[in-house]
C-alpha cells in the first residue's frame, strides 16, 4: 500500500484517535494523582468549561486562517491534522493535512504548499501571541536580557510571514485565535491567578516549541516542559504543573471533538 492510500484508509484515521485517547487516559491517570495531592487548582467544572470553549474557539479560528488562505473544506482538512499528529512520526499532522487535501481535490503540490503556508501562519500567530510571556522566565532562569527572547519570536514570526508572502489576513485571525485561547486558559484552568499577561500568553508559546519538536507526538512533554519553564515564577510549581496537564487534557479533548464531528461522523454531503 503506497503512503497516500494509507492515509485515505478509514485505520489511519482511526488510529490517530486511538492514539489521542491513549494519551488523554495517560494524562487523566497524571491529574488523578496529582488531584490526590492537592496540587491543582483551578480544576472546577465552570473553569474547565471556559478552558475548553477557549481551545474550541481556537480551533475555528484556525479554520478560518486556513480558509483565507484558499483551503476548501477547510473543516475537514485541519480535522485530519487533529487526529494524524498523534502518531509517532515526525510531521504526521501535516501528513494528515496533505492527504485530507489531497483527497478532496486538490493536486499534491497544492496541497502540499497550502499545509506549509497554514502551518507556518500558525506558527507565526503562536511566536506573535506567546513573545511576552518569554521575557522575564528566561532573563531570571538564564540572565539573558529580557527582551532578548522575546524580540527573537518576533523576528521569528516576521521571517515566516515574509515566507508564506505576507498572509496578513490569515496571520491576524490566527494570532487572535491564540490570544482568545490564553485568555480563557487564564480565566478558566489558571483561575485567574498569576500574572495575567504572562499566564495568557505562556501556552501559545509552548505550543511553538512543542510544534517544532516533530518527532514528538503532539509535542507532548515538551510543550509542558517548556510551561513549566515559563509559568513557575508567576504561578508556582504546583500551579504550573497543574496548568500544564490541564491543558493538555483539555487540548486532547477539543481534538477529538474535531475529529469526530468531521471526519467520523459522516454527514450528508462530506
Amino acid at each position: 500500500m503506497n503512503p497516500e492510500a494509507l492515509l485515505r484508509s478509514r485505520p489511519a484515521r482511526w488510529a490517530g484517535l486511538v492514539a489521542g485517547v491513549a494519551a488523554l487516559a495517560l494524562l487523566a491517570f497524571a491529574l488523578r494523582e496529582e488531584l490526590s495531592r492537592g496540587d491543582v487548582d483551578g480544576a472546577t467544572p465552570g473553569a474547565l468549561a471556559v478552558s475548553l470553549a477557549g481551545f474550541l474557539l481556537f480551533h475555528a479560528g484556525a479554520v478560518a486562517s486556513l480558509r483565507l488562505l484558499g483551503g476548501s473544506p477547510a473543516p475537514q482538512v485541519w480535522a485530519a491534522a487533529q487526529l494524524a499528529k498523534y502518531l509517532p512520526a515526525p510531521g504526521a499532522a501535516l501528513g494528515g493535512m496533505v492527504h485530507s487535501a489531497v483527497v478532496r481535490g486538490g493536486t499534491a503540490r497544492d496541497a502540499v504548499s497550502l499545509t506549509l503556508r497554514h502551518s507556518a501562519v500558525l506558527l507565526a500567530g503562536a511566536l506573535l501571541a506567546g513573545a511576552p510571556s518569554a521575557g522575564d522566565a528566561t532573563a531570571d532562569r538564564w540572565g539573558v536580557p529580557a527582551w532578548l527572547v522575546p524580540a527573537v519570536m518576533v523576528a521569528g514570526a516576521a521571517a515566516l510571514a515574509v515566507a508564506v508572502k505576507r498572509p496578513w489576513a490569515a496571520l491576524a485571525c490566527a494570532t487572535a485565535a491564540w490570544a482568545v485561547l490564553g485568555v480563557a486558559l487564564w480565566a478558566g484552568v489558571a483561575a485567574r491567578d498569576g500574572d495575567a499577561f504572562t499566564v495568557a500568553t505562556a501556552f501559545s508559546a509552548a505550543w511553538a516549541v512543542g510544534f517544532v519538536a516533530l518527532p514528538v507526538p503532539a509535542g507532548i512533554g515538551v510543550r509542558e516542559a517548556v510551561l513549566l519553564v515559563l509559568l513557575e515564577p508567576s504561578l508556582g510549581r504546583p500551579g504550573a504543573l497543574s496548568f500544564a496537564v490541564l491543558t493538555r487534557v483539555l487540548h486532547i479533548v477539543s481534538d477529538a471533538v474535531v475529529a469526530l464531528v468531521f471526519l467520523v461522523v459522516r454527514r450528508s454531503g462530506a
